[in-house]
């Protein structure tokens, strides 16, 4: 089948609110978590140097990554499995909850994430560098070979990632099947994941103006703003949901 763009993002929209209470209370801590490490991460790095406990510098920074990895893990596997597998119970209805599933979903999106973040620093190097008063180079085409190389990384993860709501789900595609199940649609499942991100960023961009045209700052600002991005990217990890259930039933 022909995945509909317009259709998989309405289709997300329902599935989130068909599901709002589920998800709610499903999400509450772990989106919490996150918010918390992501805006505590480089006091709880310092502490962590601090109290020399044998991490080192770079384990006291990579500590809290990996943390909120776990946490990740359990935040978007609960997003796949209420809505690709909605009768399925939850292993706890709060969110927190680790099984073998979930130990697959974070090694999948390890691979995926070191697989992918070398080409894209590298990439983003390049288009750094072009606007240096250094660079002597052609401009134009290292910035055009640097941003196509940057849509093919992206085009190549968005095919990959339909593998993660099939192993939230129970199964355990790999990249091989994921690649197969998105024949046909990778830019239409590619385009429709990004119209979700830029959604998510464009509205923590209005929630982080009117904080501070309110007055509103400090930590507290700053965790209500990390939250509200949690809260936002519910859509875009529904709108994978979708296009794999849409994908997967027609096969």
């Amino acid at each position: 089948m022909n995945l509909s763009i317009i259709g998989v993002l309405k289709g997300a929209l329902a599935e989130t609110s068909e599901h709002i209470k589920q998800l709610t209370v499903s999400l509450l801590l772990p989106a919490t978590a996150l918010a918390l490490l992501g805006t505590f991460k480089h006091d709880i790095a310092a502490a962590i140097i601090i109290s020399d406990v044998g991490f080192g510098l770079r384990g006291a920074k990579l500590l809290p990554v990996l943390v909120s990895g776990l946490f990740f893990v359990m935040y978007a596997s609960t997003i796949h499995r209420v809505i690709v597998v909605p009768g399925e119970r939850l292993p706890n209805r709060y969110g927190i909850y680790w099984t073998v599933r979930e130990l697959k979903y974070f090694g999948y999106l390890a691979i995926l994430t070191l697989a992918s973040y070398p080409v894209l620093a590298l990439a983003s190097f390049a288009i750094e560098l072009a606007g240096s008063s250094l660079f002597r180079g052609n401009t134009l085409a290292t910035v055009s070979g640097a941003l196509i190389v940057i849509v093919l990384v992206f085009y190549v993860l968005a095919r990959a990632s339909l593998a993660l709501p099939a192993i939230a789900a129970g199964n355990y595609p790999g990249f091989r099947k994921s690649w197969v199940l998105s024949q046909r649609n990778g830019w239409r499942l590619t385009i429709a994941l990004t119209v979700s991100l830029v959604c998510v960023g464009v509205a923590t961009a209005i929630i982080s103006q009117a904080f501070k045209l309110s007055g509103f700052y400090g930590r507290i600002s700053s965790i209500l703003l990390a939250l509200s991005e949690w809260v936002f990217y519910i859509f875009v990890l529904a709108v994978l949901s979708t296009a794999f259930s849409r994908l997967n039933s027609s096969q």
